[in-house]
Parts: C-alpha cells; sequence; structure tokens
C-alpha cells in the first residue's frame, strides 16, 4: 500500500504538470494564432493599399501620356477647338448673331424685331436671351425657325406662338398667307 500511496503523490504532480504545461500549450497556441492573425490582417490591409497604389500611379502615367498625346497633336486639334468656340455668342459684342438672324430674315423675306431679354443681364449666366418677333409667310417663317436654331450659333429656341397676322399695314389679298410670331432664343455664351 505504501508503494501506491508514494505513486498517487508522484500521479497527481504528473497530472498537474501535464495539465499545467496543456493550459500553458494552449494558452501559447492561441496567443500564437492571435499573433498570426493580426499580422495576416495588418499583411492584407497593406497589401491592398499597395494594389491600389499601384493602380493609381498607373492610372496617373496613363493620364500623363494621354495629356503628352494631347500636347503633341494639339496643332491638328486646333481648327475644331475654334469651331466650337464660334458657335458661342459673344456676350460682350452679340453682334454676329444680329447679323445673321438679320440676313436670314431677309433672305426668307420676314419683318423680324429683336429685343435682349431683362432676365438674361445676370453675371453667372451661361445664355443670353432674346424676343423675337417676325412677321412673313408661314412657310417662310418655319423655314427661318429652321435655319436659326440649325445655323451657326448654338441656340435653342422656346416659347414659340404663331397666329394670324392682324390687317394693319397688310395688303388684303395676301392676308391669308402672313402670320405673326413670337419666340424666345436662348444663345449660349462664352
Amino acid at each position: 500500500m505504501k508503494t501506491k500511496n508514494n505513486q498517487n503523490p508522484i500521479v497527481k504532480i504528473k497530472k498537474r504538470i501535464y495539465i499545467t504545461a496543456a493550459i500553458y500549450g494552449l494558452i501559447a497556441s492561441l496567443l500564437i494564432l492571435f499573433i498570426i492573425f493580426f499580422c495576416l490582417k495588418t499583411i492584407k490591409k497593406n497589401s491592398e493599399e499597395l494594389v491600389a497604389g499601384k493602380s493609381s500611379i498607373a492610372f496617373l502615367e496613363n493620364q500623363v501620356s494621354e495629356i503628352e498625346k494631347f500636347k503633341n497633336n494639339y496643332q491638328s486639334y486646333e481648327p475644331n477647338f475654334n469651331k466650337i468656340n464660334q458657335l458661342y455668342v459673344d456676350q460682350k459684342n452679340p453682334v454676329d448673331l444680329f447679323k445673321f438672324l438679320e440676313k436670314e430674315a431677309s433672305f426668307y423675306k420676314i419683318k423680324s424685331t429683336v429685343i435682349l431679354s431683362k432676365n438674361s443681364l445676370s453675371q453667372n449666366s451661361q445664355s443670353i436671351n432674346f424676343e423675337i418677333s417676325i412677321q412673313g409667310g408661314f412657310l417662310d417663317a418655319l423655314n427661318f425657325l429652321e435655319k436659326i436654331e440649325t445655323g451657326p450659333y448654338l441656340i435653342k429656341i422656346k416659347n414659340l406662338t404663331i397666329r394670324k397676322a392682324t390687317e394693319n399695314n397688310i395688303p388684303k389679298k395676301s392676308m391669308s398667307e402672313i402670320i405673326e410670331a413670337n419666340f424666345s432664343i436662348e444663345a449660349f455664351i462664352n
């Protein structure tokens, strides 16, 4: 019996040592797994930032090369830029637009009156508005409208009203063919 009791405390000590070693081993394993997980998470984040940085650098290099190509080919693009600039009305001096409207009105034998709208005088506006009154034949008026809408300026026709002309200053025999039209145009400025 003595041997069992002697072995029993040794066995108990061995069990405690194994249990303590197992607990420390488990804690060490969890600590190592936590450190590995944290390191992997940091590596993944840094890798994503690196890939994003490389993509950004590649995009910027591509943009720089496109700008260089544009600079080298600017001479070939310049006539198109000039044509685009001519689409816009000069805000300070819209005389060319008025000349164009008068020329087209005389071509289609239409009487026209052009008035600058009061609400188009704001500083931040990107367009100038004009009120136009015309008097002439119906087909001539439609052709005039089509011509100014498809003409050399970037304009939009708005608020069109057409009515039969009044009897003032119009011979009676052509009265049925004559109309009066009022509309506004929005001319875009540069």
